[in-house]
């Protein structure tokens, strides 16, 4: 299943940049992916696992790169500013492209006329998690307990 998830990612990706290929066969230098986290956490460790099925299907070296920084926006503004060759990707989590522009106001970019996602890779669920010993075993539960802890503190 993971294969063919990369596999497929691999297969968009090469779809989405017949266009930039020109004259000159595409790929024929190394692929830079740049990554907007430091190493180890989940978008890094999806670069990694990406990057070698899709260096094998291109025929070309595929580097990670991680530029970690102010949400996303160092390495998404490297990447705006690349030239529109495809030898410069971005793996982002949506955060990147939905955060930093409610947070950040004025970015260097805009994020619907500077990027163009061509697939995705995958989902990560997120979870609440509280100590077994806490009374609140649901979001609501633990919502209405956060309530009460804020009246009494009053």
């Amino acid at each position: 299943m993971k294969h063919r998830l990369v596999e497929a990612c691999a297969a968009v990706f090469l779809v989405a940049t017949v266009g930039v290929a020109q004259a000159q066969s595409y790929p024929s230098k190394t692929i830079r992916m740049i990554c907007p986290f430091s190493p180890g956490g989940n978008v890094d460790i999806t670069s990694r696992t990406v990057a070698p099925p899709l260096a094998n299907t291109l025929g070309q070296q595929v580097i990670v790169e991680n530029r970690p920084g102010a949400t996303g926006q160092i390495a998404a503004q490297l990447v705006m500013e690349a030239p529109a060759d495809g030898y410069m990707i971005m793996m982002v989590s949506s955060s990147v492209m939905t955060n930093a522009p409610a947070v950040y106001p004025k970015l260097a970019y805009d994020i619907l006329q500077d990027f163009a996602p061509i697939g995705r890779v995958s989902e990560v669920p997120l979870v609440f998690v509280v100590h077994p010993t806490l009374p609140a075993t649901t979001t609501k539960e633990l919502i209405a307990l956060g309530k009460k802890s804020a009246r009494a503190s009053c």
